[in-house]
């Protein structure tokens, strides 16, 4: 009789304690959440890995050179403000960035002052904002940097390009006197050019930083030059590799195979 009277007892008690305090019946689990969630106009996006052109730089009285850009990898930066590439160690956990400097080009050139200023200011960073296309580096509450993403897409399409070097015989030449090849990106999806000796023609389609090339056909001039014809069948195999990964910086791009391997890159003409 008595554990019937003490379980009488414990659920009236239990049913008293919800009437009076409703809302612990069912805790929201959004509560106190809101402060942590940024305002519309500044929700970012997680990832800020990309190649960024740098568009502004807030105070310290260091003025944007046109061409200066910095490339963003997992765990790695490197920072190219006309005359050095400036790399080290970059750490990315939500919305926070740590940039530690690391090794360095060292070529001596005029106006050395101005990336100088530029790579302290990227250790002062803490904090970042992406929006789409564009990047914004804190320092504290204060916006340091702003950048512009140039896409593979946007670099490469309706543009000219020759081709800088060239994978053959287990290496990439640059020769200065080596025959001409050109590669044309049409808004198109066409794809035209001079693989060194014959005209070619086919289609491209980019997707991320991923580069496929199909359909190429050209035209069957045998070329006197033995130099022309190797460059020529170099190329084609190197297109045929496709899809090839895109390495883009403002003045050219390099395309690498499955492997990682450089096969080709162009450069602006």
């Amino acid at each position: 009789m008595r554990t019937i009277l003490h379980v009488l007892l414990l659920s009236t008690l239990l049913i008293t304690t919800i009437q009076c305090h409703p809302k612990l019946a069912k805790p929201d689990p959004g509560a106190g959440a809101a402060e942590n969630i940024l305002p519309d106009t500044e929700k970012t996006d997680a990832d800020p890995t990309g190649l960024w052109i740098l568009q502004q730089v807030e105070g310290n009285n260091v003025g944007v050179k046109k061409g200066t850009y910095m490339v963003l990898s997992e765990q790695k930066y490197y920072l190219y403000a006309g005359c050095n590439h400036i790399g080290g160690e970059l750490r990315v956990r939500q919305d926070s960035m740590t940039i530690k400097s690391g090794p360095s080009t060292l070529m001596a050139c005029t106006g050395m002052e101005y990336e100088s200023a530029l790579s302290k200011l990227l250790q002062t960073v803490g904090t970042f904002r992406r929006s789409g296309n564009q990047l914004r580096l804190f320092a504290g509450k204060g916006v340091v940097f702003t950048f512009q993403q140039q896409t593979p897409s946007e670099h490469l399409t309706g543009r000219n390009f020759v081709v800088a070097g060239l994978t053959m015989n287990g290496g990439v030449h640059f020769a200065a006197d080596a025959p001409r090849q050109t590669m044309q990106f049409h808004p198109d999806g066409k794809l035209s050019g001079n693989s060194g000796c014959n005209n070619f023609s086919g289609t491209y389609k980019i997707e991320g930083n991923l580069l496929y090339i199909s359909q190429v056909a050209g035209t069957k001039r045998a070329c006197a030059e033995k130099e022309k014809m190797e460059y020529e069948s170099y190329f084609h195999q190197h297109l045929q590799k496709s899809p090839l990964r895109i390495e883009d910086s403002p003045s050219q791009v390099t395309l690498r195979d499955s492997t990682g391997s450089t096969v080709l890159v162009l450069g602006e003409g």
